[in-house]
């Protein structure tokens, strides 16, 4: 349970990472 639960917490972050990157790249491309 608790391994679970660090795996999604680090899963998070990385979406969370990919998603700031991908509009970071939107805004620059305008």
């Amino acid at each position: 349970m608790f391994i679970t639960n660090n795996k999604f917490k680090i899963n998070n972050k990385v979406l969370i990472f990919i998603y700031i990157i991908k509009i970071y790249k939107f805004i620059l491309t305008i």
